[in-house]
């Protein structure tokens, strides 16, 4: 007898929904996790892009990522977006392009490849919700404002390559007084 009751309670678990007014839940974002696949998929069909500059060793990156940008009305939010995720570290042509010195940096383009969204530091999620919100008449309107930049791959390798002296001075093996 206890044992009927325990499989009818069992089965009555399996076929009855646990919370049944519980909405589905939202696709997450997509994201690009290196440049040129997501500024490809940003161009056909053309859409804006919301670029977030992060590394590794970057906490208040993490902390966006777990806290922020994973909330259900972000992640609405963002789904028009072609979601880049640049590794400042392991992408320095595109952060040097863009300019980034501090981490996390989140930018957003248009559809006409101008920069409508520029915003340095970690926010929370009601901030860059209302943050989104407001630059969301210009995702597909020309502004004026300045352009997305071009990514030169050797940019980052020349700025950050060991300098080779110029000079070899007599007594200088190592070339060090030809920086000077």
């Amino acid at each position: 007898m206890i044992f009927a009751l325990a499989a009818s309670l069992a089965l009555c678990a399996i076929a009855w929904p646990a919370e049944p007014n519980a909405a589905p839940a939202a696709p997450a974002v997509v994201w690009f996790h290196t440049y040129a696949p997501g500024l490809s998929a940003a161009s056909s069909p053309k859409r804006p892009m919301f670029i977030k500059f992060g590394a590794t060793w970057c906490s208040w990156c993490h902390k966006l990522d777990e806290e922020v940008l994973n909330q259900p009305a972000i992640v609405a939010q963002l789904r028009p977006f072609a979601c880049i995720a640049v590794d400042a570290d392991q992408e320095q042509d595109v952060a040097l392009a863009f300019g980034v010195s501090s981490l996390p940096r989140l930018i957003v383009i248009n559809t006409h490849d101008e920069i409508v969204g520029d915003w340095l530091g970690f926010r929370s999620a009601d901030d860059l919700l209302k943050l989104l919100r407001d630059i969301e008449p210009y995702l597909t309107m020309e502004t004026g404002t300045a352009k997305r930049p071009t990514v030169v791959p050797s940019a980052a390798a020349a700025r950050l390559a060991p300098r080779t002296p110029a000079v070899n001075l007599p007594g200088d093996p190592n070339g060090l007084m030809g920086f000077l």
